[in-house]
């Protein structure tokens, strides 16, 4: 004996069609550029480099300069070094003024990597990470006046 299967219900048959239609004619996925820009995107790598260089020959100029084994050992560190950071920050912020805070993290990692790679990380590496991150408030603060120089002047991108 031939025995077909009933026929389903017709709203499940019309649910089933309604399903495969929705599926199959769904709109693709497209990407869609938000502002990437991947020659901008080498740039700012670039400029990481760069900023976090300065930092770590800020760090290394001032160690030779005092004669001693960490800059921050040293009162020159206070009194030049961090100025000198905070106008490296505000430069690399009037230039590229978006995100302007990573331009005064920067130059303080580019410290923080110089000092782990020449003197260790030691036992008291907790205590420089808290240090560091208290000394890259006022490069932050010094970043964001000069994007808001940038905006203001209309050197912004």
């Amino acid at each position: 004996m031939n025995r077909t299967p009933p026929n389903p219900a017709p709203e499940a048959g019309d649910a089933r069609s309604l399903w495969n239609k929705f599926f199959s004619r769904a709109p693709q996925l497209r990407r869609i550029s938000l502002g990437f820009n991947g020659a901008r995107m080498k740039r700012d790598h670039w400029l990481y480099l760069v900023a976090a260089v300065c930092g770590a020959a800020i760090w290394i100029l001032i160690a030779l300069a005092s004669g001693r084994k960490e800059a921050w050992d040293s009162d020159l560190y206070f009194s030049a070094g961090i100025p000198a950071v905070c106008l490296v920050s505000m430069a690399f912020a009037f230039f590229e003024p978006n995100r302007s805070w990573r331009w005064g993290v920067l130059p303080l990692f580019g410290q923080f990597v110089w000092m782990l790679l020449s003197s260790g990380p030691g036992n008291l590496l907790p205590l420089g990470v808290i240090m560091f991150g208290v000394l890259s408030v006022p490069p932050i603060i010094a970043a964001r006046v000069g994007a808001f120089i940038a905006i203001k002047t209309g050197k912004a991108q």
